[in-house]
């Protein structure tokens, strides 16, 4: 199945890997097995919308500069966890707690602020679904803002 693959190419649809990070939603639309009016897919699309949005647009300055850098953002995700879990009032569940890195609350991230973090989930958690794919349908990733 493609959404259990560990493949982030095949997983999310594009190309990724060597710091590429580009998502295709409308190959994910025309996939037969996707169905829209079921939860699951519906969450599949936000989180690939999420990545679409953070890496290419939101956060787009930021991705390139750890590029350059030959960096990732993981350092800076184990900074800022420690003010977004609780934040968000967000429940780690036990068979993931050995996954995620201890806290690191005495470090500034490298490249993500917090501020603008906490504005990208609020503006992410509000995005209405159907539009985004009217959006994608009509014009492309390319009118996707």
């Amino acid at each position: 199945m493609t959404e259990l693959n560990k493949n982030k190419s095949i997983s999310h649809y594009g190309k990724w890997g060597n710091y590429k990070v580009k998502t295709d939603i409308e190959v994910f639309l025309k996939d037969e097995k996707v169905d829209m009016s079921k939860d699951y897919w519906k969450g599949y699309l936000l989180h690939l919308l999420v990545d679409h949005y953070f890496y290419n647009k939101c956060f787009k300055e930021e991705h390139e500069l750890a590029m350059k850098n030959k960096d990732k953002f993981y350092d800076d995700y184990d900074i800022l966890n420690c003010c977004l879990v609780p934040r968000y009032n967000i429940k780690i569940l036990d068979n993931i707690k050995k996954y995620m890195s201890p806290y690191k609350k005495d470090c500034e991230p490298r490249y993500l602020k917090l501020d603008k973090v906490t504005n990208f989930i609020d503006k992410m958690s509000g995005i209405n679904l159907q539009e985004e794919i009217e959006i994608i349908n009509k014009e492309g990733m390319e009118g996707l803002k």
